[in-house]
Order: structure tokens, then C-alpha cells, then sequence
């Protein structure tokens, strides 16, 4: 695939270099135009995944009276980008300099807060996938994209007692080598925000295995999420394996960036470009999860009283089947989950053809929930058949 020049809005770039939040690369490649009448946004023929997913019936659909609230558990949040800022939440916290201001230092959460949350129609930049949501920025990386267990523990903790009904995590670390044990102190944290009913949502790692992230493992009702490509095929980085949930776009996404010298942008950047609101393109599981995230967000806006169970049901009972692309023991392992997320299927209570089952939900407990009008069985894996012998994790550099 040739390259081309990029929108005037972009720069131009490619990292090769490794960081604990899960981004893989930002570069710019032919894009995938979308019809469009409205919204309005300029950018918005350069966001294939939308199209993919069906962002067009979320935007139909997910109009709550009250704004479902969105923690973005991260490197922080531009909180002065203009296509941001009108869902940004003034509450957020950094536990990293442990004050009230969540800024990114970074530009990871920058990007995956604005998949989530930039302005819809506003004539600027790119278009969100939910038009009224609020984001409370929590800080659990620093400048580096480097973060610790306390520090997201926190983090949870903190988004619970803010009240928010979904969490984001483009973070982790895989469980490889040995090291040391998946961290209690997280592990804790998540299972009171899903005890309170919060959707959990964490992307699935880049470590192109069929390894889990280690910092959700313990957890089963965190919505895990690999990545997929512009083919509707697994992105080639991403981790697989019986605790993926969803798939979802991943690779050469277009998002929101600081609008200030950060530090995926400074030493790359022409003076005169350093104050401009920008925005560009990059790829990871980190950019999968916050699709999923929002979907969720627009799930609870339609049916407020829904909990963990119910809107992870949704999502998987509406997600399109991916698995005629790959190798027959895809689907047999059920390495994908339940295929890539389709918005519409999903508002639509589409019931799927074929629910992906194998040997690996063995002994699992099924939990019941009415979607759509029909009852769906909702895999719950209460154990894991695949199992790994609880391997400790080593925490590594995406």
C-alpha cells in the first residue's frame, strides 16, 4: 500500500519505539472515504472505523437526557483541545503529580479520548463516536506512558466515586515471563467498580500472542477488546485468545492530539506547528477499547438501568462475525470472541447466525439476559479451560 500526504491537519509520522500505554504506530496511509451529508466534521471521510462499526446508528440512538459519564484512565486529557473540550469533565484528578489537573503530557490519552468524545457537527477536526457523553480524565501515566498499580487502583477507585458508568482502560501489561503476580491492589479496585455495575472496558495488548493482559486477567466481567484492521481481520500486533470479548478497529485510527508539545510530539514538531490544535493517526488495542467503551456508553443511555451483564451481552450478541477471514481454529478457539463490534446489529437486536463455541467454554457459567426482545446466553468464564498455570507477568514496554 502506498503512502500519500496527509490532511493539512496532520503531521506525518512514524514510532517505532515502545510505551506502556498500548499504541503501536502513528502514520498516514490512503484512507477509506465515508458519505457524508452531515456531520459536518472535516476530517471525518478519514475515519474508516466509523463506517465500519456503524457509528451512524449510535448517533441516531444514544440521545440520553443526562450525559453518561466516560473515565478515560490514562496519560491525561488536552483539556483545552477544541474538539474536546465541550465533554470534558472539570473533576478529574492525576495521580501521578497527585493534583487536579489531569493535562496528558504524553498525547496517548489525548487520542483515545477524542475516538470517544470529539465534538459531533461542530465544523472541527473529527467526529466522536458518542454525541453526548462526559469524560472525567483520570491521570494514571506520566509523561513517559509509564504508570503503577497504585496509581490505577486509584484511578478505579476515584472514576467510582465520581460516578462513572464506564471505565476505559488503553493500558496493561501481557502476562509473560516471570516477574511477579497480576496485582492484587487492581484486581481489588476493579472488582468493586464492576460490583457497582461500572463497564469496565481494556484493551487486549500488542504483543501479537494469544496472551492475556495481565491486568485485567483476573477479572472475567472486564470487557477485553483485540484489534482489527481496515480488512475486517485481526490487526496483526494484537494479542488473541478465549478472553477476548470483542474485536474492534485498531489500526491507522485517526484522533485528537495536544495542542501543546507533548511527549510523542515535541522533538517532532516545527516551531509553528507547536501551538496548533492537531490531530493524526495511530494504531494499537489501546485504540480498539475506547470503540467498545463508548458503545457501552451508548447502551446505558438508551437503558439506563442495565448493568455489567447486560450490556456485555449486547455488545457480543450484535457483533458482526469476522471469523470466515481467518483460520478455521480462530473460531474453533475462540480467539476473537465474538467478532468485531457492529453498532447496529447491536441497537438492532440482530440475533447472530452462529455464536463462536468450542471446547474452551467448558464448564463455564451462562448467565441469562433479555436483549432485543430474545434471550441471549452470555458466556460468564468462571475458569479459564486454556489455562496458562497462572504465569506471573512482566511489565513491558508497547
Amino acid at each position: 500500500m502506498s503512502s500519500k500526504p496527509c490532511h493539512p491537519l496532520l503531521r506525518h509520522r512514524q514510532l517505532n519505539y515502545a510505551i506502556a500505554t498500548l499504541l503501536v504506530i502513528a502514520l498516514c496511509l490512503p484512507a477509506i472515504a465515508i458519505a457524508q451529508d452531515k456531520p459536518n466534521d472535516p476530517l471525518l471521510p478519514e475515519q474508516w472505523a466509523l463506517r465500519r462499526i456503524g457509528a451512524e446508528c449510535g448517533w441516531r440512538r444514544a440521545q440520553p437526557t443526562a450525559a453518561i459519564t466516560i473515565a478515560v484512565l490514562d496519560s491525561g486529557v488536552d483539556l483545552t483541545h477544541p474538539d474536546l473540550v465541550a465533554h470534558l469533565r472539570r473533576d478529574g484528578f492525576d495521580f501521578i503529580d497527585n493534583d487536579d489537573d489531569p493535562s496528558d503530557e504524553h498525547g496517548h490519552g489525548t487520542h483515545v479520548t477524542g475516538i470517544i468524545a470529539a465534538q459531533l457537527n461542530n465544523n472541527e477536526g473529527i467526529a466522536g463516536l458518542t454525541p453526548n457523553i462526559q469524560i472525567l480524565p483520570v491521570r494514571v501515566m506520566d509523561a513517559e506512558g509509564f504508570g503503577s498499580d497504585q496509581a490505577i487502583a486509584q484511578g478505579i477507585d476515584f472514576a467510582l466515586a465520581r460516578g462513572a458508568r464506564v471505565i476505559n482502560l488503553s493500558l496493561g501489561a501481557t502476562l509473560i515471563l516471570a516477574t511477579r503476580e497480576s496485582s492484587p491492589q487492581v484486581s481489588r479496585a476493579l472488582r468493586r467498580a464492576l460490583d457497582a455495575g461500572v463497564i469496565v472496558v481494556a484493551a487486549a495488548g500488542n504483543d501479537f500472542v494469544p496472551l492475556p493482559n495481565a491486568l485485567v486477567a483476573d477479572n472475567d466481567d472486564v470487557i477485553v477488546v483485540a484489534a482489527s484492521n481496515q480488512k475486517d481481520t485481526k490487526a496483526t500486533f494484537t494479542n488473541t485468545g478465549p478472553w477476548i470479548d470483542v474485536v474492534a478497529p485498531g489500526e491507522r485510527i485517526l484522533s485528537t492530539m495536544p495542542t501543546y508539545p507533548v511527549f510523542l510530539t515535541s522533538d517532532r514538531l516545527l516551531p509553528e506547528e507547536r501551538f496548533r490544535p492537531y490531530y493524526d493517526y495511530m494504531s494499537g488495542t489501546s485504540q480498539a477499547a475506547p470503540h467498545v467503551a463508548a458503545l457501552a456508553a451508548m447502551l446505558l443511555a438508551v437503558h439506563p438501568d442495565w448493568g455489567v451483564a447486560e450490556v456485555t451481552a449486547a455488545i457480543k450478541y450484535g457483533a458482526a462475525d469476522i471469523y470466515e477471514r481467518h483460520p478455521s481454529f480462530y473460531r474453533r478457539l475462540q480467539l476473537l470472541g465474538a467478532g468485531r463490534i457492529d453498532i447496529c446489529q447491536t441497537f438492532a437486536g440482530r440475533r447472530r447466525s452462529e455464536w463462536p463455541t468450542g471446547w474452551m467454554i467448558i464448564g463455564s457459567a451462562l448467565a441469562v439476559s433479555a436483549i432485543g426482545g430474545g434471550i441471549v446466553w452470555m458466556v460468564r468464564r468462571r475458569e479459564r479451560v486454556a489455562k496458562l498455570d497462572r504465569p506471573p507477568w512482566m511489565p513491558r514496554r508497547y
